[in-house]
């Protein structure tokens, strides 16, 4: 995917800062528990904000895990003078329509249905949607409908994420009936 610049930390806004600070309490914890730290958004003014952490692990988060990093943090964070006040605190997993943003993301979702936007325009179109069935040599292989197969390179792919398997339900390869 194509890189993005990072912050000047010298022009952070007390958001980015804030976001910084979490990142920093809740990673050991995370890593504890076996889980990863996905995202971390904070939005509004810093009193009566919002942050949302999104936690993720290989196997799918759970309720149960949510509710713990929520009370780590609700209690990590209600004793830090540098956080802000009155916000609200939201943990939650990338979901179903997870983005995927990194090689190790492609890697571990081969065999899902995915859509890809890029920058520039492969053979005259810049969204694909298929199933991935590789990742290899910095390049997405999907099968497109009618069984098209694509390579997308990783360098030119702007947006990615998971989608609902239209299949899923059907008594093709679905739920069974």
């Amino acid at each position: 995917m194509r890189e993005q610049r990072a912050a000047d930390p010298s022009n952070s806004s007390p958001q980015a800062k804030t976001v910084d600070k979490i990142k920093t309490v809740v990673l050991p914890t995370l890593r504890a528990l076996g889980l990863e730290l996905f995202d971390v958004q904070f939005s509004g003014a810093m009193k009566g904000g919002h942050l949302r952490v999104m936690i993720d692990k290989a196997d799918g988060v759970t309720v149960e895990d949510c509710a713990k990093v929520s009370r780590y943090l609700r209690r990590t964070l209600d004793i830090d003078e540098d956080m802000p006040e009155d916000y609200t605190l939201e943990v939650s997993s990338p979901g179903i329509d997870r983005p995927l943003r990194t090689e190790s993301d492609f890697r571990r979702f081969i065999g899902k249905t995915i859509k890809i936007d890029t920058g520039i325009k492969i053979d005259q179109q810049n969204s694909f949607r298929g199933r991935l069935i590789d990742f290899k040599e910095q390049q997405a292989f999907l099968i497109l409908d009618g069984g098209v197969e694509k390579a997308i390179p990783f360098d030119q792919i702007e947006k990615a994420r998971l989608t609902i398997d239209p299949a899923f339900g059907r008594n093709k390869g679905g739920l069974k009936k």
